[in-house]
């Protein structure tokens, strides 16, 4: 029983629409058997994880997955239930799982997870344990599976303050993305911001440097009447054995530029122990000298100068049962889940070091003592959460004298958020100048644990991120195109209708990344990833985005929101890849995209399409439906009940809304549509106009970028390009299913080019049967074929996806009519050697750049905009004139 492959979800999937992980499980028969067939195992389960009474599974109430155990439930279901629960033991809010036999032996689990390197931990070890459960072997504590659980989370997860802040930029509808190191992206393009934690993009830097210099930040705030403890700053022991002297012991020696408690030694009660901690401190670094205070220890936490929690922090301690030694009671301390290393929990574990030693001498304990029943002893001077402290909400009791006081401290050091420490007697009173309370240091970044577990955690943190001002109506509008074909001349068109409107945009296409219609990175950029790097772009005004179905099924979606989806049409292309079998499963997959819009976005969808239009009840975003029909009855009821959408009547392209119709462009104006002969073409303007129009673009705007978008090799490369070599045409598409060489070819017969010439291959991952009557569809318009294959085999071998191809084309051609030449350019070669004056060759490529290459060393030249405008229609049929 093992994990033999695992993905992560980290965005909206077709899952869930929180994170996932996803693992396929290899079960041997011998382990795959029902719970109640191994006498006692469900007692076991339940004793080791008492939480799994509480989980509902498909029963709908608290105690139904217990039922389904001793009733007799299958591994799979319970490694998923496991998985989760040892995520909810570690303070995770998650419950979404779900369990899918894939053939015999295989099962894949989902499961969701707040970060996904602990979710895949966490599955891997309800595998080990359901495997030992099954095979009776012994199980490890559950202290060691969550102690393992939370070393994961403290190395990938976000800390206390980071996830307070995101969750609180979540609740102001705002999508959140992980830049690595620790810092967080809150929104997209020209509108995101960045984090650490609390410190913020707007936080000033010269303010963090200056409270960083703890002795010049106590001058600062002493000029202005602030109460500070006096100190000093020291370069030697024996200038620190002067300053002690004039201090009066007991006196603390700190880091100048030192943070989060590391490097402070208190309660130095004589020049011994002042000696002591000067030669354990190491040589480097610049030290301060302090008067010991006495009182309370508070943290304040004031955003752009206003108060807005104080919290008072206790330092760790035990408390004797009259049996455990100190040291166990310590153990006992840490076994708490809320606590952790460093900062990434609630709470800290208490490390035993110097200073924990020194703390328990100084009240007369050692570690291996007994600690009588009932009495309490501190395990640290301070009381810093860092070292293991705790903290108490005492916000209500803040005097108006002493508020007053917190906010000039505020003020006084320029930053945004800060953490102001303090040593005072009474909150009610405002600190005195008795050199005995007042001000310790103010903090850059200050952590927010110690506020957040108070009745005002959810509102600290929203006032937080309202300082970055991101307003709701400042969000990147978000364009998504998905479909089968034409995805990527959608995005490029709707790319330069943007464009016309003023905005830089970014956009992503199977042929690579691009800002501004310039290359970024070249390549199949249709996954989530590419999605996610145009949208830290810095200077994306709006964000147009291709998304395959492919990237969908691996990794999800690559952002959080669309607000207009764009869906071109639905065919069996990609059938039998990814467990994805019919259309309808195809159609599942894809409306992902639409269901991200929300009840203000727009979703566009084909008419002429039937299965994208039994998508539309799953959608709660506006539909805009376009057709290139003129009577389309999916289109008549739309606009019968109010909706709007494009259509095509008397070669006009009319935007029409409940009984309104505007005139928007002539067809015969559209050069990328070839005059309405290039009818996926058309198809795909009308997509485009229609994205446009439902996101508010003027409608002569659209009109205007409609007549100027072309398909020539710089607007809209790869894709439909017409190339002159002497007296052959040469097309170039990327082409590479039926329903695209269909469109492809049918436009050129019906645009009445010569004998039709095709270089011709496919994906090697395509099933047989679609490979087969891919020839044959392509062969009912050709003269002659030579079939080439890609490159890449994906697993095929040689020549094994052109003997597929040829048998779908000898259906409809004769066997000299068909030739096999399997390098794309060599294929390519040939056909154009052997072409004659007034034949027209098409090549459906694989890599776009050595075929360009070579057709320019052949002397062939792109038909660019102003020539398009040159085809005119004569007879039913486009001709070039002087051809």
């Amino acid at each position: 029983m093992k994990i033999i492959r695992s993905q992560c979800y980290e965005e909206k999937n077709i899952y869930c629409f929180r994170p996932v992980v996803k693992g396929t499980i290899r079960i041997p028969p011998e382990h795959n058997l029902p719970s109640d067939r191994i006498p006692g195992l469900a007692a076991l389960i339940l004793a080791y994880l008492p939480g799994l009474m509480e989980h509902h599974c498909s029963r709908g109430y608290a105690g139904g997955f217990a039922e389904r155990l001793r009733e007799g439930t299958y591994p799979g279901h319970i490694i998923e239930h496991i998985a989760l629960e040892l995520q909810v033991q570690l303070g995770q809010d998650v419950y979404f799982g779900r369990t899918e036999e894939r053939v015999e032996g295989l099962v894949d689990i989902i499961v969701e997870c707040l970060v996904p390197q602990v979710g895949l931990a966490a599955l891997a070890w309800a595998v080990k344990l359901v495997r030992f459960w099954y095979t009776g072997k012994p199980v490890p504590h559950l202290s060691t599976v969550l102690a393992d659980l939370g070393a994961v989370y403290d190395r990938f997860g976000p800390g206390p303050s980071t996830l307070a802040l995101l969750q609180a930029a979540r609740r102001q509808g705002q999508p959140v993305m992980e830049l690595g190191g620790g810092i967080w992206q809150i929104g997209y393009g020209r509108y995101a911001r960045r984090l650490a934690g609390s410190l913020l993009e707007n936080t000033s830097c010269l303010s963090a440097d200056l409270v960083q210099d703890k002795a010049l930040t106590k001058e600062i705030l002493q000029r202005q009447g602030l109460p500070v403890l006096p100190g000093y700053p020291v370069r030697t022991l024996e200038e620190a054995w002067v300053r002690a002297e004039q201090l009066g012991y007991p006196v603390v020696l700190k880091d100048n530029f030192g943070h989060q408690g590391k490097k402070v030694y208190c309660h130095l009660q004589n020049g011994a122990e002042l000696a002591e901690c000067w030669w354990q401190k190491g040589k480097e670094g610049s030290w301060l000298l302090e008067k010991e205070g006495r009182g309370r220890n508070f943290r304040a936490l004031l955003v752009d100068g206003q108060l807005v929690a104080v919290a008072e922090r206790l330092p760790p301690r035990v408390k004797g049962d009259g049996q455990r030694t100190i040291r166990e009671l310590i153990e006992e301390l840490n076994r708490d889940p809320r606590r952790g290393q460093g900062h990434g929990r609630e709470l800290t574990r208490v490390e035993i070091d110097a200073e924990v030693l020194r703390c328990l001498t100084s009240q007369g304990y050692t570690l291996e003592q007994v600690l009588p029943a009932g009495a309490e002893v501190n395990l640290r001077f301070q009381a810093n959460l860092s070292g293991g402290g705790e903290a108490v909400d005492v916000t209500e009791e803040v005097g108006p004298e002493l508020k007053k006081q917190l906010e000039l401290a505020a003020r006084l050091s320029g930053l945004n958020v800060c953490g102001v420490d303090f040593l005072a007697e009474d909150l009610h009173s405002p600190m005195p100048a008795d050199q005995q309370q007042g001000i310790l240091e103010i903090n850059a970044a200050p952590g927010l644990r110690m506020h957040l577990n108070g009745k005002r955690g959810k509102e600290i943190a929203d006032w937080i991120i309202t300082r970055l001002d991101l307003q709701p109506s400042q969000k990147l509008p978000l364009f998504a195109v998905t479909g089968t074909n034409g995805k990527t001349t959608v995005v490029r068109c709707l790319a330069h209708l943007l464009a016309l409107a003023g905005k830089k945009v970014g956009y992503t296409t199977s042929d690579g990344i691009y800002f501004d219609k310039q290359l970024i990175r070249a390549g199949d950029m249709s996954g989530p990833l590419s999605a996610r790097e145009i949208l830290q772009h810095p200077l994306v005004e709006a964000a147009v985005l291709e998304t395959a179905r492919g990237g969908i099924l691996r990794q999800g979606l690559g952002f959080s929101y669309c607000d207009v989806a764009v869906y071109t049409n639905l065919s069996g292309d990609h059938l039998g890849q990814d467990g994805i079998n019919s259309l309808a499963e195809l159609a599942d997959v894809k409306a992902l995209v639409g269901e991200v819009v929300s009840r203000q976005g727009w979703i566009i969808l084909n008419a002429d399409d039937p299965q994208l239009l039994s998508m539309g009840p799953r959608f709660q975003g506006q539909l805009f439906l376009y057709t290139t029909r003129a009577e389309n009855p999916w289109l008549a009821r739309h606009l019968a009940l109010g909706g709007q959408g494009l259509l095509v009547r008397q070669g006009w392209v009319l935007w029409v809304q409940g009984d309104q119709c505007l005139p928007l462009v002539k067809v015969k104006e559209l050069p990328a549509a070839w005059g309405g002969l290039a009818l996926h073409n058309l198809e795909n303007m009308l997509a485009a106009a229609g994205a446009a129009l439902a996101y508010g673009l003027k409608p002569e705007l659209i009109a205007r970028g409609l007549r100027t978008f072309s398909c020539d090799p710089e607007t809209n490369p790869g894709r439909f390009n017409l190339w002159q070599l002497g007296k052959i045409q040469v097309l170039v598409d990327y082409g590479h299913n039926a329903a695209g060489f269909d469109r492809v070819l049918s436009a050129l017969q019906a645009g009445g080019f010569g004998p039709i010439t095709a270089v011709i291959g496919m994906p090697g991952d395509r099933r047989n049967q679609d490979i087969i009557r891919a020839g044959m569809v392509a062969g009912k318009y050709l003269h002659r074929a030579i079939v080439k294959e890609d490159s890449n085999l994906r697993g095929r071998q040689p020549g094994e996806m052109a003997a597929l191809l040829c048998q779908g084309l000898r259906t409809v051609l004769s066997p000299q009519d068909i030739q096999v030449i399997l390098p794309e350019l060599e294929a390519v070669k040939q056909a154009l050697l052997t072409a004659v004056p007034g034949e027209t060759v098409v090549v459906f490529y694989e890599k776009l750049a050595p075929l360009v290459k070579l057709l320019q060393e052949l002397g062939a030249r792109p038909v660019r905009l102003a020539e398009y405008h040159k085809y005119v229609m004569m007879k039913g049929k486009l001709q070039i004139r002087g051809r």
